[in-house]
């Protein structure tokens, strides 16, 4: 009937098509006859007949079917078009590849990786087969496929392989799931430096104790025959220290990097920086920022950053200045730190000059940037401008209608704060704790 009435041509009714003659005992010839007569082919069909091409164990005719969809309709495959690729692969070391196309074409990793466990579960992994799919999981935070993974690994042996577990235990952390990164962590029979590192920034990452923690494992580390701390080691101990609270521990492993000679790494003496300025120490902060070799964007952006949480804005305009004589051009990170400078000195007239650089230079997406230029605004006493200001984000956030409803709030004009938060929930914006 549908091909007396001409539906076979039609993509929907023709995609049916197709799916039943695979479901109907495989009848490929006819499959294909109904596809090659299609007037028009889109993804769901290309992905009908490469999932039933790999249901009957048709492994070149579904990549010969992958190529061509992309060349000759130029489709780019999703999640369920790499379900079917994998539902092909022979063993899991073939998943990688796999894995590489799914981060090119920035499709849905998880059902990928998680059709990996459901359709191959019966063949044993290997490592590196095992660590790719972790890393999918670590990439798209796709906690629970990890755990699936972590099965796997127990189920074939690996648990105490360093070469997983490492990738293991960057996944747990980044969930807060320290006490299961560390029972990973004690299973590793020969613990190499990746593996030390990626338990200490678990415990860096954790919003209570982390200073300690890391630390005790720093000294457990020290005292270990044939491993050294490196960058990454230092990295993760600075990281930790998170408040005042936590300036002995950073003291410490500042010393013992003045003493290890690794001050000139550009990336340590940030960190450095940032330790002192999330301890509240302003003074230290400066002198390890006059005393670098080398300087960056972050580094500049980090000690700008750090007079303006202090409120010492004029300084922080100094800098900024210093800064751009020095040959650093303003970013994305420093440029909302200057112009927020400028809101806390009122300083209209210098924040207009970084308004026509955020507009020559191309920064108007940036909602961070934006957000800071309505703020400033508003604070120094222009509405006005802050709604101009407002009109030029093409696709606002809650970020940027926050800065606006603030700078209204401000001004004492309710009814306009109102109005702008109605827009919020017309626009199905989810409005956060700072809007109200």
């Amino acid at each position: 009937m549908s091909i007396g009435l001409g539906f076979d041509r039609d993509e929907f009714a023709g995609s049916s098509l197709v799916d039943m003659y695979f479901k109907v005992g495989g009848c490929l010839d006819d499959a294909y006859r109904v596809f090659n007569g299609l007037y028009n082919r889109d993804s769901v069909t290309w992905n009908v007949m490469i999932s039933g091409f790999a249901q009957v164990g048709e492994t070149d005719e579904v990549m010969r079917l992958f190529g061509e969809m992309r060349v000759d309709d130029r489709l780019s495959p999703n999640d369920f078009t790499f379900s079917s690729l994998l539902k092909c692969c022979g063993c899991l070391t073939e998943v990688e590849q796999i894995h590489g196309l799914v981060l090119k074409f920035r499709t849905e990793t998880d059902i990928v990786i998680g059709s990996v466990l459901v359709d191959l579960q019966d063949v044993k992994p290997d490592q590196y087969a095992l660590s790719s799919a972790l890393k999918a999981c670590v990439q798209i935070g796709g906690i629970e496929t990890g755990v699936q993974v972590h099965t796997q690994m127990i189920k074939h042996g690996y648990q105490r392989d360093c070469f997983v577990a490492s990738v293991l235990l960057n996944l747990y952390a980044d969930f807060n799931g320290t006490g299961e990164a560390e029972k990973v962590f004690r299973r590793i029979s020969d613990r190499d430096i990746v593996s030390w590192n990626s338990m200490m920034m678990g415990y860096a990452q954790m919003s209570e104790g982390s200073a300690i923690s890391c630390i005790k494992l720093y000294r457990e580390l020290r005292q270990s025959n044939n491993l050294k701390p490196d960058e990454a080691t230092m990295l993760a101990v600075l990281k930790s220290c998170q408040s005042n609270l936590d300036l002995q521990v950073g003291l410490q492993i500042h010393n013992e990097i003045v003493q290890s000679g690794q001050t000139q790494k550009t990336v340590i003496a940030n960190a450095v920086i940032s330790m002192y300025s999330k301890c509240g120490e302003l003074e230290d902060s400066r002198k390890a920022f006059d005393t670098m070799f080398c300087r960056d964007d972050i580094s500049w952006s980090s000690i700008i950053g750090n007079y303006v949480q202090n409120g010492v804005d004029l300084e922080a305009l100094r800098l900024c200045k210093e800064m751009l004589a020095s040959g650093v051009p303003l970013t994305c990170f420093s440029l909302p730190l200057c112009i927020t400078a400028c809101s806390g000195l009122a300083a209209m007239d210098m924040g207009k000059q970084f308004h026509v650089f955020v507009t020559k230079y191309g920064f108007k997406g940036n909602i961070y940037v934006q957000s800071s230029m309505i703020d400033m605004y508003a604070k120094c006493g222009s509405m006005e401008d802050s709604v101009k200001a407002f009109s030029e984000q093409e696709n606002p956030n809650v970020v940027v209608f926050n800065a606006l409803i603030t700078g209204f709030a401000q001004h004492g004009k309710a009814r306009e704060a109102i109005n702008t938060f109605e827009k919020i929930e017309k626009m199905e914006i989810i409005p956060n704790k700072s809007v109200f």
